[in-house]
């Protein structure tokens, strides 16, 4: 599978190809960017359902050190990840579903059940919440933060290689 699905740059539109799988232009595309619940809205979109059923989709990252068991977003027990920035995450994990709202919220609608989520483009199912659609400049800022940060990411995998390069450890 990891030769059919990619993981590109969340600043690219082409790490949300949910318009175009529902469409069925060209071939299938599954993008992993952020999340494997993207994986999920592209086959959502390609397979052109009417209904997706969120369950923990609750963007309540919070700092993790990478021990066993610590990531309160994950359900297994081994899982580790090291979130030394949540508030980028959220904003990171949010950008999806602004993403995939944005592009198919006339085609198929989302319930969120979970009920502590902080997703908001989403309509609620145990509360009368209705879901918002995305603003520009909700996507706007999004966007600028996300780019913003991987710069940085790009800058500092750079350093880090310059550094092995010339012998600084």
């Amino acid at each position: 599978m990891d030769d059919l699905i990619t993981e590109l740059p969340l600043y690219r539109r082409s790490a949300f190809p949910f318009k175009q799988n529902y469409e069925g232009r060209g071939f299938l595309n599954l993008s992993k960017t952020g999340t494997s619940v993207n994986v999920g809205y592209c086959i959502a979109a390609a397979s052109r359902c009417e209904y997706i059923h969120l369950f923990g989709c609750d963007l309540g990252w919070t700092s993790s050190k990478g021990e066993y068991g610590a990531d309160q977003n994950h359900y297994f027990a081994d899982y580790r990840a090291r979130i030394t920035a949540p508030q980028i995450e959220n904003i990171r994990m949010d950008f999806i579903h602004l993403n995939f709202s944005q592009q198919l919220s006339s085609k198929i609608k989302v319930i969120n059940y979970s009920e502590k989520s902080m997703i908001k483009y989403f309509d609620k199912y145990q509360t009368p919440i209705k879901g918002q659609g995305p603003t520009i400049l909700n996507y706007l800022k999004s966007y600028i933060i996300l780019l913003f940060d991987e710069l940085i990411r790009t800058l500092k995998r750079g350093i880090t290689k310059l550094m092995k390069l010339i012998g600084i450890k």
